[in-house]
């Protein structure tokens, strides 16, 4: 900033604040300049003042409203379900996460799902919106895309998406290859798995005795 003051027996000093943060003196008295001023994103109130040779002061403000530039989406998780999951009911909450922390810093103003407005979807600054929303989904496979859109004059946008499988019951081979990283392995290269008091083997020898509590041949099957 720069300018001019004047008085009827003299300037002794000009000084300067910011109300969101930072001061200095001014350079000169009677034509002055302030030098470089840091400024924050949003409205800043820049102050100045005149003391006068008896200890007067006179001051002058004005207003500056910095807008920064922010062309980067949120950051968006999707935090209960992963690609691919398969799940028996047909009503689930999707739950996740967004903020803009390090990326342009203006907070969160919305998070939809498949064009559904989410609950506790905005977030100021850099804070955290913890977001969910019900879906009802169609038997077979199910597409769920979520966009969050940060609170910059540009409303910037991130996406994610997942595919839900929901079927009203499990297959055994479907479970097995959901759940398979938990799974024993048989005798001779085969997995097995446990559904329904049913033991099914996938591939290789049914030989699994060691699982005392199913006794006869009934409770085994071979896929």
């Amino acid at each position: 900033m720069s300018g001019t003051s004047s008085d009827n027996i003299g300037i002794s000093v000009i000084t300067w604040f910011n109300d969101r943060g930072g001061n200095g003196t001014a350079n000169g008295t009677n034509n002055w300049a302030s030098g470089q001023i840091t400024l924050f994103s949003g409205l800043n109130v820049l102050t100045v003042m005149a003391e006068d040779l008896a200890g007067n002061v006179g001051r002058s403000s004005l207003t500056v409203n910095y807008i920064t530039t922010d062309n980067t989406g949120p950051n968006l998780s999707i935090t209960n379900f992963s690609d691919g999951q398969i799940v028996t009911t047909n009503l689930i909450t999707v739950l996740g996460m967004a903020s803009d922390a390090n990326r342009g810093d203006n907070g969160i103003s919305s998070v939809e799902i498949n064009g559904l407005r989410a609950s506790g979807d905005t977030a100021n600054g850099s804070g955290i919106a913890n977001w969910s929303c019900p879906i009802i989904l169609n038997q077979g496979s199910n597409n769920i895309t979520v966009v969050a859109r940060d609170n910059s004059p540009n409303l910037n946008s991130s996406q994610q998406s997942i595919t839900i499988n929901y079927t009203s019951s499990i297959s055994p081979i479907d479970l097995f290859w959901q759940y398979k990283a938990n799974m024993p392995i048989a005798r001779r290269s085969s997995a097995i798995a446990v559904y329904n008091n049913q033991i099914y083997v996938i591939g290789g020898d049914y030989r699994i005795s060691h699982y005392s509590s199913f006794t006869h041949s009934s409770n085994i099957s071979v896929l």
